[in-house]
């Protein structure tokens, strides 16, 4: 089970705020393994650095993203508080089809690279 398949019914403001911490927490820590992972010596390393950069960026820009639209619902509008549930949830979702994309980018910029990628524990977590 993952943090946004968790949520079960209609989600109380309190049960946003925890998942939002969780998520946040999952999200510094990819970022933090992301830039701690070392680059394989491989002639693609230069480009798998820069894409490993820019996921890492896009994370923090997301997650500041997510933190501003929590701020702002409010129960006293059920549709626009559902609507920001909403849009949470696919700020979220995109997040990780980025971090897979850029894994499959990564796997395919070359044939040492790729192995590499594929024999790394975290990576293979990610998908």
């Amino acid at each position: 089970m993952t943090i946004a398949t968790s949520i079960v019914g209609i989600p109380s403001r309190a049960s946003i705020k925890d998942k939002l911490t969780q998520i946040e927490a999952a999200t510094t820590t990819m970022v933090n393994e992301i830039k701690a992972a070392p680059v394989p010596q491989t002639a693609d390393s230069q480009t798998a650095k820069a894409e490993i950069n820019a996921l890492g960026q896009d994370a923090k820009t997301t997650w500041a993203t997510i933190k501003s639209q929590a701020a702002n619902l409010t129960l006293s509008d059920p549709t626009g508080f559902a609507t920001g549930v909403a849009t949470i949830a696919t700020e979220v979702k995109d997040l990780v089809t980025k971090a897979q994309q850029t894994l499959s980018d990564l796997k395919s910029l070359g044939s040492d690279l790729g192995t590499a990628i594929s024999n790394d524990s975290t990576c293979r977590s990610l998908g």
